[in-house]
């Protein structure tokens, strides 16, 4: 086998033996709140302003999210998911969220849909060496969700969010931001919401 393929057949092992699991649905009778469609429609308040960092210029920008909930919910504490768009950290806008948030609040779930520094100056993806710039606009990126994150904590109660709660996911760029943010609590960064803890779940 030469080398390409000997790197792949690992890969392609687990894919095929993921294939064939499923993940069966949480148990009761529907419709079920955070697994079922449960509200008609979500509201949607955008440009929620969460913090500031500089740009690549050393420029203050500032940093918003959209916010969205379940149309006409009573609960004043529900769990949260922010939605982190891809782009290789250097396109793409909270805007690419829409359809993940509004699902998720649907199902009775607080969604934000992130808006974070683009600060990457070439391509983020493919094959070879990471160039340094990708390091340090991730990096970004995850500094400014963890301001999002504290901000939900430090105003949950007006919000009716549960600061226990917090969720992150994505796509691409958006994935790599959710998992550094799961990763490194510890290095919450200056973009805004000093005090509260930067954890994920």
């Amino acid at each position: 086998m030469d080398r390409p393929l000997r790197k792949l057949a690992p890969i392609l092992v687990a894919a095929a033996l993921l294939a064939g699991c499923t993940v069966p649905k949480p148990p009761g009778d529907a419709p079920l709140r955070y697994r079922d469609v449960v509200f008609g429609g979500a509201t949607k308040t955008a440009d929620v302003h969460y913090g500031t960092a500089p740009n690549l210029q050393g420029d203050p920008v500032d940093l918003k999210f959209d916010f969205y909930q379940p149309t006409g919910d009573t609960v004043k504490r529900r769990p949260v998911v922010i939605w982190v768009h891809g782009g290789g950290f250097s396109a793409g806008n909270k805007s690419n969220g829409t359809d993940w948030a509004t699902s998720f609040a649907r199902r009775g779930f607080v969604t934000v849909s992130l808006g974070y520094r683009l600060l990457a100056t070439g391509p983020c993806g493919g094959s070879g060496p990471v160039p340094q710039q990708c390091y340090t606009a991730a990096q970004a990126a995850q500094h400014d969700a963890q301001a999002a994150v504290r901000f939900l904590r430090k105003h949950a109660a007006f919000l009716g969010v549960d600061p226990d709660r917090i969720a992150m996911a994505g796509e691409s760029a958006g994935a790599v931001t959710s998992l550094l943010v799961g990763w490194r609590p510890d290095d919450p960064g200056t973009s805004g919401n000093p005090g509260p803890p930067s954890d994920i779940r």
